[in-house]
């Protein structure tokens, strides 16, 4: 199959299914985006992507040196492409993906690899703009894979699986997943972008964490020394934290009509993290117990992404269905008092999701059909 992939992010994605994908025997071509092209100078150099660590935890199976075909331009890329992967984080849709509608064709399924954030119904309104309503946007939690790279060498970190994948709109799911399990077979059909949006796997997992830690975070600050996030800062309260947090998505979800499956079965299908409580899953969490230290302040970063791109929406979103959600509601209050944000006006409001004065009703049409 052709495919296309454009960027190559902090997390990775890019060069990681580019490579996965190439080993896997699909015709892969290659492009950064715009003003980031220094970003292939490292795999021109190797003769390609080099793709080491565990084959289990890939599509293909196989390690070894992929050639993924390098373009000049996303234009290039994505010419004749049947899939499209794009990496850029959630800050950088309403930038980026502007720079490359215009070179998208009828047929064509794209699909954002990173943590949710709801990407179809951010970008549909750019499709429409550019007369491309042909080409089918995809949704799900999580990236598909996790990496590291440096030098042109992929390391494999963790291929998710049972991953849930929906469309925008919902009507074009089942064909536009058959392109998608062509390449990445072990992903599930979600009813639409809500179940997707509702399940972001971040908003989910770094909020207690993050605020649970403060304290800590800030005296590591002054000690100058990095943190083991998913070690050190996972504690009996975080994870008590995230599971009531966790269980407010279940009446919003029922409210929309879609499924509400706990956080800790999502670490159970993603992770084959077992245990008796989220603590103790991710305690067990292999993944997440062999990631290397982060700065200190990573948790602001990612507080700033999760709550403007997930909290925000979702509380939103609870809000037309007439159901509180408080601790979702007090984490964008208390994250934007700790980082001076106002995230209800600057985040992911209902105007970018297309979703502004739709009632229940309307918005559940708008996710399956892509009309209001």
């Amino acid at each position: 199959m052709e495919i296309a992939v454009i960027g190559n992010s902090a997390v990775n994605t890019g060069f990681a299914v580019a490579a996965d994908f190439a080993m896997a025997g699909h015709s892969v071509r290659l492009a950064a985006w715009p003003g980031s092209e220094a970003s292939l100078d490292p795999v021109r150099k190797k003769g390609g992507l080099e793709l080491s660590g565990d084959p289990r935890q890939s599509n293909s199976g196989k390690l070894g040196l992929a050639k993924p075909a390098l373009k000049e331009s996303p234009k290039a890329a994505l010419a004749g492409a049947r899939l499209v992967f794009l990496d850029m984080l959630a800050p950088e849709f309403e930038e980026r993906f502007p720079k490359i509608v215009e070179h998208l064709e009828p047929g064509q399924v794209v699909h954002v690899n990173i943590h949710g954030y709801w990407p179809a119904l951010r970008l549909a309104p750019y499709l429409r703009a550019a007369g491309k309503e042909g080409v089918t946007l995809t949704n799900c939690p999580a990236p598909t894979i996790a990496a590291h790279h440096a030098d042109g060498v992929v390391k494999l970190q963790w291929l998710r699986r049972k991953l849930p994948v929906t469309t925008f709109p919902a009507n074009r799911r089942d064909e536009a997943l058959k392109v998608f399990v062509a390449a990445h077979p072990s992903i599930v059909p979600a009813k639409n972008a809500l179940e997707t949006g509702f399940a972001g796997l971040n908003m989910m997992i770094h909020p207690a964490m993050s605020l649970l830690n403060v304290g800590w975070f800030d005296r590591a600050v002054e000690a100058k020394e990095t943190v083991y996030f998913y070690r050190a800062g996972n504690t009996a309260h975080t994870g008590k934290m995230a599971e009531v947090q966790d269980a407010e998505r279940r009446p919003v979800c029922g409210a929309f009509g879609v499924k509400y499956q706990p956080l800790s079965q999502y670490l159970r299908d993603y992770y084959d993290a077992d245990g008796a409580s989220i603590h103790e899953q991710v305690r067990n969490c292999a993944y997440y117990q062999a990631l290397d230290p982060y700065p200190t302040e990573v948790w602001k970063r990612w507080m700033m992404i999760d709550v403007s791109c997930a909290h925000v929406p979702f509380a939103a979103l609870a809000k037309v269905a007439g159901l509180e959600v408080p601790l979702h509601e007090g984490i964008i209050s208390i994250v934007g008092a700790l980082l001076g944000r106002d995230f209800r006006k600057e985040g992911v409001t209902l105007e970018r999701l297309g979703l502004a004065g739709l009632d229940m009703a309307a918005i559940r049409r708008y996710v399956e059909t892509g009309k209001a």
